[in-house]
C-alpha cells in the first residue's frame, strides 16, 4: 500500500524529527554534565562570534559563487536560506537519513532553489574516489 504525502504528513515528519533532535540534545547535555565538560567550560573566558575565526571574505565569495557542503544537513533550513541569498553558489547537503533528505528536497522545491542538492550519503564513506565534487 502506497502512502500519499500531504501537508499533515510532512508536518508530522517534521514534528518527529524535531522531537528526536530535542531528545538528542537532552542526551548530549546529560553527557556534558556527567563528564564535567560544563564545569571546565565555566572556567574559560567567554567568546563572541567576532572572536571565532571565519573564512575571510566569505560573503563576497558566496556572492561570486563557491561550493558549500553541509555534512549531516538534516532539515537544512540554513542551506535553503543561503541558496536563496547566494544564487551563484552551489550548495550540497549530505545526511544518512533518507527521511530527512526527502523532507528537505521537498522544502527546496517549494522555495524554488535550483542551486542546492541534498543526497543520502553515509559520511563515514565520504572519501569516495569516484566523487567529482570539490569543496
Amino acid at each position: 500500500m502506497e502512502v500519499q504525502e500531504n501537508s499533515s504528513t510532512l508536518e508530522f515528519q517534521e514534528y518527529m524529527i524535531d522531537l528526536i533532535n530535542k531528545g538528542s540534545l537532552s542526551l548530549m547535555l546529560s553527557i556534558g554534565h556527567r563528564t564535567g565538560l560544563f564545569d571546565t567550560m565555566v572556567s574559560l573566558p567567554s567568546s563572541t562570534s567576532k572572536q571565532i575565526p571565519l573564512v575571510s571574505d566569505l560573503e563576497d565569495r558566496l556572492k561570486k559563487g563557491i561550493n558549500v557542503l553541509d555534512i549531516g544537513c538534516g532539515n537544512s533550513r540554513v542551506m535553503n536560506m543561503m541558496a536563496n541569498r547566494f544564487p551563484l553558489s552551489r550548495f550540497t547537503g549530505y545526511d544518512i537519513s533518507q527521511e530527512a533528505i526527502k523532507n528537505v528536497q521537498y522544502k527546496s522545491l517549494l522555495t524554488g532553489n535550483n542551486n542546492v542538492d541534498f543526497t543520502v550519503k553515509d559520511v563515514s564513506k565520504i572519501l569516495d574516489t569516484q566523487s567529482k565534487s570539490i569543496f
